[in-house]
């Protein structure tokens, strides 16, 4: 059941703001509206991807 909240972009624009701009992890998903669980799953999912390996099954992807 995917939502706009868990589209790609969404995503990667999150996971960069805590990455790449350095915004504190609580405050990024309160001021975004995303679930703080999402984005720790996201936080990890993006590191697996940048070490080589795949980040989501197809099933993970279709039940976000």
């Amino acid at each position: 059941m995917g939502t706009s909240t868990s589209s790609d972009g969404l995503r990667r624009d999150t996971v960069q703001q805590v990455r790449v701009r350095g915004y504190p992890l609580q405050g990024v998903p309160r001021r975004l509206g995303v679930n703080s669980h999402s984005l720790c799953e996201w936080m990890k999912h993006s590191r697996i991807r940048l070490a080589g390996r795949p980040a989501w099954t197809t099933k993970q992807r279709t039940d976000d």
